[in-house]
């Protein structure tokens, strides 16, 4: 969860930790203790001791227990993130962790899902920052994914520079005098951002390919498969002949198959993206920034690459561009890199717009 400074427009932003989940287990686990504390703590002490004293004495250790795991989930494990304009601290209470300048420090992340038996168990988010000399993870694994995402998008979001520049240039495309930081107009007009509008092609080639091979395969096993079942029905006493044919016939039907695959998954991908100063284009299809409350990306280095826009009434619209698998030339977006980067610029006035699909 995040906060915003009360009046005026914010100047800082607090990303919290939930501790609800980390006190609930708390609890769970101090009421178990305590159980097996007065049960089997007093029968360990001297008997020299009285039936009171013992009990008294495994309630003190269960308080004892009890007072050490809340202070973790309460102060030792409440870590919270501040981001303000030019640093970036990482704070418990009474202490702060980190602190990172903005303008030479670098963030990524890095997340693993466990499951058991194929049921998830635990999500580990960790934001490692670079930095000069270095670099320093951190973990946060009870803060929620959509916390962690707006977290990293802002940290990830382009210099105050860059954003009074794209902002300035966004006005001017737009017909508006260009205002500097104290509200002067400014006389010096913006061009567009250099390399804008940029139109990235999917790559279907490969996969179209593969599945004219297969419809190939399947054509020419399926003679096969026809001849081998004739020959077999003329000679009935000839089982191989049988058996092979009905093997021919399941290896044509299966090349079938893919090659239907791979027509149904081609349609699922976008053409053309063009990402313009003003918007996004999509197969003919434009969203302005204007009318796009946020944009999810899934970051360069994730496998899976998708792009999701979410109107202002929260309606979603989204576009899978395949995956990063095998080599570059056969993925359907190998410039999948190019358009997160792209996309940032283009919408670097307005920060927060585009937001990383950690998931």
């Amino acid at each position: 969860m995040h906060s915003y400074p009360t009046g005026g427009a914010p100047t800082e932003r607090v990303f919290r930790q939930s501790q609800t989940r980390k006190i609930i287990s708390a609890i769970f686990v101090i009421a178990i203790l305590a159980v097996l504390a007065f049960l089997f703590v007093p029968k360990f002490l001297p008997n020299t001791m009285t039936h009171a004293l013992r009990f008294t004495v495994a309630g003190v250790l269960v308080a004892a227990v009890a007072f050490l795991m809340l202070s973790s989930a309460l102060v030792w494990t409440n870590v919270r993130v501040v981001v303000t304009p030019t640093t970036v601290e990482v704070r418990r209470p009474g202490k702060v962790l980190h602190t990172w300048d903005r303008s030479v420090t670098g963030f990524s992340t890095h997340i693993v899902k466990h499951s058991t038996n194929g049921i998830p168990t635990n999500t580990e988010r960790m934001l490692i920052a670079h930095y000069p000399g270095g670099e320093t993870k951190v973990s946060f694994n009870a803060m929620s994914r959509n916390a962690f995402n707006e977290m990293y998008a802002l940290l990830t979001a382009e210099s105050r520079a860059a954003m009074a520049q794209a902002e300035a240039q966004s006005r001017a495309l737009a017909g508006q005098p260009v205002v500097d930081p104290t509200g002067a107009p400014m006389t010096r007009q913006f061009a567009p951002a250099p390399g804008l509008p940029r139109t990235f092609t999917a790559n279907l080639a490969p996969m179209r390919k593969r599945g004219r091979v297969a419809l190939i395969i399947a054509a020419i096993v399926a003679v096969i498969a026809a001849a081998l079942t004739y020959l077999g029905v003329q000679s009935l006493d000839e089982f191989t002949l049988l058996m092979a044919s009905f093997i021919a016939w399941f290896v044509a039907v299966v090349c079938v198959l893919i090659w239907l695959g791979t027509v149904t998954e081609s349609r699922k991908y976008p053409t053309v993206t063009e990402i313009g100063a003003a918007g996004i284009t999509i197969d003919g299809t434009v969203y302005p920034y204007s009318g796009i409350s946020r944009i999810w990306l899934t970051p360069e280095t994730y496998q899976q690459r998708r792009l999701q826009l979410v109107g202002p009434t929260g309606v979603r619209k989204k576009y899978s561009y395949g995956a990063a698998v095998g080599k570059p030339d056969a993925q359907p977006m190998p410039q999948w890199g190019e358009l997160v980067r792209t996309l940032q610029v283009a919408t670097a006035h307005n920060p927060g717009l585009v937001s990383f699909d950690l998931s």
